[in-house]
């Protein structure tokens, strides 16, 4: 056989394995239907009726179906995140309730800082004026504001009342402090409660102290609410000193 004979062979044989080659091309997927391969009984999906997509109109109104298994059906670390929330919410609480949670404001006698006695020329009237200090505390984290201190005083056995005080007017007490606060009290000692005695006693040549009750109320208001405290104490007083002899 010839060298041309030979590349004529060639060329039809190169020329049919091109036209096989396009043949078993494979077209397009859009030419193909999608369909169900489930035996006889199969049917065509009626959602995409056989195309394999669904139409824009479609897209809101269809709802997808996940396996019970599917990774995106487990949050990962949720019950880290709902131990915190609770955690925090926990601890939100607590500092909220330590803040806001209302704290008693207490009173406490801590002397008398001066007093003058004055006594009648026939001794049967006995006035003793005296400031008594007090002292008032807030443990709160907010201001409390004092709206009245009053003061009862007893002399005697069985105790008989022999005069009172009270604050002048009412003031803030800031939060987390101790102030101290005067009152004044007057007391009496005559014939009308029975202790005319006391004035012959105090100008004596023995002068004797005077054992008095006090008993303090203290009235207090905060986050619209009021509240009573009260203290009762008992102090010497030697009516012997201070004397203002009067007509």
């Amino acid at each position: 056989m010839s060298d041309s004979e030979t590349k004529r062979l060639l060329g039809k044989k190169q020329g049919k394995s091109n036209e096989s080659y396009q043949a078993v091309t494979a077209p397009a997927l859009d030419a193909f239907a999608y369909e169900e391969f489930s035996g006889r009984g199969g049917r065509t999906c009626p959602t995409c009726h056989g195309t394999g997509r669904i139409s824009k109109d479609q897209e809101t109104d269809l709802v997808a179906l996940i396996p019970y298994d599917d990774d995106r059906l487990k949050p990962s670390k949720t019950k880290q995140y709902v131990v915190l929330a609770v955690v925090l919410c926990l601890v939100a609480s607590g500092l909220c309730l330590f803040f806001v949670l209302p704290r008693s404001v207490t009173i406490s006698p801590i002397k008398i800082s001066n007093y003058t006695v004055s006594i009648e020329d026939n001794q049967t009237t006995t006035y003793i004026d005296l400031v008594y200090l007090f002292e008032v505390k807030n443990t709160n984290f907010f201001n409390v504001q004092l709206l009245n201190i009053t003061a009862d005083v007893n002399y005697g056995w069985p105790q008989v009342s022999v005069g009172s005080g009270y604050l002048l007017k009412s003031f803030n007490v800031p939060s987390l402090s101790t102030v101290q606060v005067p009152v004044k009290i007057k007391t009496e000692f005559s014939e009308d409660n029975g202790l005319s005695f006391v004035g012959k006693f105090c100008v004596g040549e023995y002068s004797h102290s005077l054992v008095m009750q006090f008993n303090v109320m203290m009235t207090s208001s905060y986050l619209k609410h009021s509240e009573e405290n009260s203290a009762n104490t008992y102090t010497y007083i030697n009516c012997g000193n201070n004397i203002k002899h009067i007509g």
